[in-house]
């Protein structure tokens, strides 16, 4: 076996025109490895390199090339594999620490948590977006870790403008850093680096549960306003939290428990929502009724859909643990947002099932 790379190609989109065995057109990749198996003359009398694709879509197969081309050239030092880390809840794609992109995906077919594969470039892709470059047209392939969904097909790191499932690159005058930063660079023969999509940080749960809730008690809706909530990051499982009502009489401080383990909530409430406590205060009391009361809620998402990150409500449900509008607590306390959100996640914040609370480790 002489293993040899593809170390030419057309200038205007990075493919090595090639032919198959039975003398069709074909295009191939930069610094794909080959086995350059003979070269011997065709009908015509001109020379051609014949070679077997060792790795790619095209693996196993056989082309051949006009040796004049000088297309094969010798064995390159790849460099090592890189983690891309695609955060969500940002739209945002982390190259390297000084290279950062926006991107779009889509909220109805988003791709699934975890660490996924950035393959070999497969083959030419149509695209029309000249900001984007003479490599626009070289789309990665990405693929999901073995033992997750078998559905995970046909996506792809690629520039454009909107996205069916892909990981689309808004940022088109960053293609071709992206383009070379990945092209020579190997896991095995099979793919270039990793993908891992990362959870929402604090800044980013924070965004979602921000803004005014309706406070409901008992059933009946309070009409002196809303109560504006403002969280912020706590520590690493459990954020801040102050607010004040519309007309300034009520206040609010407490803690929201990110996960279970958050020392600010002892117990989940019903339906394992996660849990928000603290104390609701009066600034301008009764005599004969207390200044303060105490809280517990838990946290729900109306219009959540399991895996898709779709506009939500977010809706606090529990109780007030000591007696502010009677002496006959618990009561029942319910806030509904005023307008809806886009979620940062796929699914709720308190039910990570991988992280725990950071990604899980990449593979050796």
């Amino acid at each position: 076996m002489t293993v040899k790379t593809i170390a030419k190609w057309d200038e205007k989109n990075g493919f090595l025109s090639v032919l198959d065995k039975v003398g069709k057109e074909a295009t191939l990749p930069q610094y794909l490895q080959v086995d350059h198996t003979s070269s011997t003359p065709d009908a015509n009398g001109q020379l051609r390199d014949h070679f077997t694709v060792l790795e790619g879509l095209a693996k196993h197969q056989e082309f051949s090339v006009k040796s004049e081309a000088n297309a094969l050239g010798p064995m390159i030092n790849y460099n090592p594999s890189a983690v891309l880390k695609f955060l969500p809840a940002k739209n945002l794609l982390r190259i390297s620490d000084n290279v950062v992109v926006h991107v779009k995906t889509d909220p109805n077919h988003p791709i699934p948590e975890g660490n996924h594969r950035i393959l070999v470039v497969d083959h030419f892709h149509e695209n029309y977006y000249p900001k984007a470059g003479p490599y626009q047209h070289s789309w990665f392939p990405l693929l999901e870790l073995p033992g997750t969904s078998t559905e995970f097909k046909k996506r792809y790191l690629h520039p454009g403008k909107v996205s069916l499932g892909c990981l689309t690159v808004l940022d088109h005058e960053r293609w071709t850093e992206i383009y070379e930063f990945l092209i020579r660079r190997r896991k095995d023969k099979d793919y270039v680096s990793m993908l891992q999509v990362c959870p929402p940080d604090a800044e980013d749960w924070c965004k979602l549960f921000n803004g005014k809730y309706q406070i409901t008690i008992d059933g009946e809706a309070y009409a002196w306003g809303a109560l504006n909530l403002v969280f912020s990051k706590g520590a690493d499982n459990w954020l801040n939290v102050v607010g004040t009502s519309d007309n300034h009489r009520y206040t609010f401080r407490g803690a929201f428990a990110l996960t279970k383990d958050a020392p600010v909530a002892h117990s989940f409430g019903p339906q394992g929502g996660s849990v928000m406590e603290g104390r609701l205060t009066d600034n301008q009391p009764s005599s004969h009724w207390p200044r303060e009361c105490d809280l517990r809620v838990g946290c729900w998402e109306l219009n959540f859909q399991e895996g898709l990150m779709v506009p939500v409500k977010i809706e606090w449900k529990g109780t007030i643990a000591q007696g502010y509008w009677n002496h006959g607590a618990p009561h029942k306390l319910q806030l509904t947002a005023l307008e809806l959100k886009e979620r940062p996640w796929y699914n709720y914040p308190w039910n990570y099932p991988n992280w725990n609370p950071n990604p899980p480790p990449l593979p050796v």
